[in-house]
């Protein structure tokens, strides 16, 4: 149940994400957003699968470790 909520909240940002950069005049700006946004639907399959291991094993540190690689990804994404 989690993993479904995670994922439809990733969606509703990604698709909140377009129509913004939709609006947005500026290339820079536009382009910036829109590469969250594909950042984001391509690590989706990999936050789905790390939530459901992390409720299985809440204590691993090499899922925490994965968990921060994605957010890297994604901060990265967002430059």
């Amino acid at each position: 149940q989690i993993a479904k909520e995670i994922t439809a909240y990733i969606r509703e940002q990604v698709e909140l994400g377009k129509a913004l950069a939709g609006k947005i005049e500026d290339e820079d700006k536009k382009r910036a957003i829109l590469g969250v946004c594909s950042a984001m639907e391509h690590i989706l399959p990999q936050v789905i699968m790390l939530t459901k291991d992390v409720i299985t094993n809440p204590n691993d540190e090499k899922l925490k470790e994965e968990f921060k690689s994605l957010k890297v990804t994604l901060a990265s994404a967002s430059k």
